[in-house]
């Protein structure tokens, strides 16, 4: 293994690294790798919050026929944001609700690929240790730039000066779509167990488009459950459980509510060709084709 018996320097840096190096403990490993649970890797601004309740509400359709909708506050009862527990914000769970059902898995985690710091944390590779069924989830580039306007600038005090229209977000937050699409497509989904739903697609045929994201996870979709689940997540029932809670549902926003508008297309009335130029060269930067991403949506 070492040649030179007299070059210890290399030993010596590595283990004067060993006691910064952050391990996840072993039973906060076991939960969040637990080959028994589901992981929603997603994107911000892609559906996240939608798809936890279309997935809670699925299951809970299946075991039991026509029950009373989860609603916001449920959700924690059978999902939980997997970087949280990992990184020891919040403990394991004791209990989490039974998805078995509908999903076959036990619970199901959230997460986002890359947060903390603005979103310019570090990039959350340790997703490939997950043991479990995989839903990704992304959206077209141009309506995710004006989704993430509102959420992280207009909508807040601290950062309501730092842009003035979703253009402005065109360098850095075009980047950062890419780093996460690339990382999903390129790393995630090749891997196995996992599949993509895309929000545009989502939009257009909810019920349609989840049957076939869970169907390539090797979950047999239940269609009238679907139907049913469908009908108790809606935009309307996300703004009446905002309204219960008194505050908005992911965060205290300073104005607008964290269920906008969600419409695809929305993009047209903000950017023009000029705008969509500028996101295509960034894109290529970025190492993917606006070709296959912007082109359909022209």
């Amino acid at each position: 293994m070492f040649a030179d018996l007299n070059d210890t320097r290399r030993l010596d840096r590595q283990l004067s690294r060993l006691d910064s190096m952050a391990y996840v403990d072993r039973d906060v490993a076991a939960f969040i790798n637990n080959p028994q649970s589901m992981l929603l890797l997603t994107i911000p601004k892609c559906g996240t919050t939608w798809l936890r309740y279309l997935l809670i509400n699925y299951s809970l359709q299946v075991a039991d026929p026509g029950a009373d909708r989860a609603d916001y506050a449920a959700l924690s009862r059978y999902s939980v944001e997997r970087s949280f527990i990992r990184r020891g914000t919040n403990p394991v769970p004791e209990t989490m609700g039974d998805l078995r059902p509908g999903l076959g898995v036990d619970y199901l985690l959230v997460q986002h690929l890359q947060r903390g710091r603005a979103m310019g944390g570090r990039l959350m590779v340790d997703v490939m240790e997950h043991g479990g069924p995989k839903l990704c989830a992304s959206r077209n580039v141009l309506d995710f730039l004006v989704s993430c306007y509102y959420y992280f600038f207009e909508y807040r005090d601290a950062n309501r000066g730092k842009a003035s229209h979703p253009r402005d977000l065109i360098d850095v937050y075009v980047r950062y779509w890419a780093l996460n699409h690339r990382y999903l497509t390129e790393r995630v989904i090749p891997g196995g167990g996992a599949a993509m739903v895309d929000y545009d697609d989502l939009m257009r045929d909810t019920a349609g488009t989840l049957a076939v994201a869970l169907d390539a996870i090797d979950v047999v979709p239940d269609t009238d459950a679907l139907t049913r689940a469908v009908e108790r997540s809606t935009a309307e029932n996300a703004a009446e459980d905002e309204q219960q809670q008194g505050r908005t549902l992911e965060a205290d926003l300073d104005r607008g509510s964290f269920v906008r508008s969600g419409a695809v297309g929305q993009w047209r009335e903000y950017f023009d060709d000029d705008d969509v130029a500028a996101v295509e060269r960034v894109l290529s930067d970025s190492g993917v084709d606006p070709e296959v991403t912007i082109g359909p949506l022209r």
